[in-house]
């Protein structure tokens, strides 16, 4: 369908790739909260995209500045290349850098943490989507419940470090687990690994305050009572932020009903004055006709309240629960870089010219 011409050239034009095609398939299925959308919502998502598509006709040839200064990137590489300054194999690392140079344009560079939560129905058969979602995003940390992984179970995310903590039967249900970038610095908490609670627990600094962040998956039975709860947000300390599928319905964080487990919850909340972060729409989506879409994947937080952020759900993933996406207007402390003996890339050429010429 899209043919090398079109899209393997040595040109610093932007327009010659597959993007917007990506980018229309990817804002479609964005545009969606089910697998099999009502007939009439689909109908009146094609005509907004088709609206969309006429203002963008009608100022074809336009280039927004980001444009502008990717393609001025992209064709300085090209002129160091052509001028051996660099060599194919540098060549490649440096177009790299454009991706990232038109990604963060509409951030900013400092100052902003993104932490996904998701139950994941089984992390392992959704490896390669969760993988993906990771990159695409560029999340901080994830925290994910009902991995299903047994003791044998290997994860494995380049860039990231997984922790986990599985049933205590070590059977493949429930389980939480923790994937965050190798960049952040942080150490890991002894779990809480009980038939009743799993967290993964670890602390980092948010704006150089301490701050402990489980991932917690509570499963519908055995039942949890209301001490169980209370002595897990007293382990936790002053500051942290909790998220998870609790198996807590109540109206104050958007279900349609309370269920036993959410007025226990709801009553710890307001008791210690701690803050419910959820998105707008359900998180989980049921495949049974007798129930309904809910929210049960939520944070729970005493982080400071000058702090900023926003929530949005992620739609059409292949778990029964979408993801939700925390972003929050803070600064991780970092690991220190490794030192490297070398600045910039190696001019071998360069390197074997001296070599001859100084030794025998």
């Amino acid at each position: 369908m899209f043919p090398p011409n079109i899209w393997a050239q040595f040109s610093a034009i932007c327009n010659c790739t597959t993007n917007g095609c990506e980018s229309f398939h990817s804002h479609l299925n964005s545009s969606f909260y089910s697998s099999h959308p009502n007939i009439y919502n689909f109908i009146d998502v094609l005509v907004e995209i088709q609206s969309e598509t006429y203002i963008k006709c009608r100022s074809n040839g336009i280039k927004t500045k980001k444009i502008c200064e990717k393609e001025a990137f992209i064709r300085q590489q090209m002129t160091k290349l052509a001028q051996k300054e660099i060599e194919h194999f540098p060549f490649l690392p440096f177009l790299q850098k454009k991706q990232i140079f038109g990604r963060r344009l509409s951030q900013p560079p400092h100052g902003v943490f993104w932490v996904l939560l998701w139950n994941t129905n089984g992390i392992k058969q959704n490896e390669a989507e969760f993988l993906n979602l990771l990159q695409e995003k560029q999340i901080d940390l994830a925290l994910i419940s009902e991995t299903h992984c047994k003791p044998c179970t290997k994860l494995f995310f380049p860039g990231y470090t997984v922790y986990r903590t599985d049933h205590p039967d070590k059977t493949a249900h429930a389980g939480s687990a923790i994937i965050i970038s190798s960049k952040i610095k942080h150490h890991l908490l002894p779990a809480n690994q009980t038939p009743t609670i799993q967290a993964t627990n670890i602390q980092l600094s948010l704006n150089h305050i301490p701050i402990k962040i489980p991932s917690v998956y509570l499963p519908p039975y055995p039942a949890i009572n209301s001490k169980q709860l209370e002595d897990f947000f007293k382990s936790l300390g002053q500051k942290f932020l909790i998220g998870g599928d609790l198996n807590a319905k109540h109206s104050q964080w958007g279900c349609i009903s309370d269920n036993s487990r959410g007025k226990i919850l709801q009553k710890i909340i307001n008791n210690n004055n701690y803050t419910h972060i959820f998105p707008n729409g359900p998180t989980y989506w049921p495949q049974h006709l007798n129930r309904h879409p809910d929210i049960l994947d939520f944070f729970i937080s005493t982080l400071p309240s000058y702090i900023n952020f926003s929530v949005t759900n992620l739609n059409d993933f292949s778990s029964d629960h979408t993801p939700v996406l925390l972003q929050l207007n803070v600064a991780p402390n970092l690991n220190p870089m490794h030192p490297s003996l070398s600045q910039g890339p190696i001019k071998w050429n360069e390197f074997a010219e001296i070599m001859q010429n100084t030794t025998n």
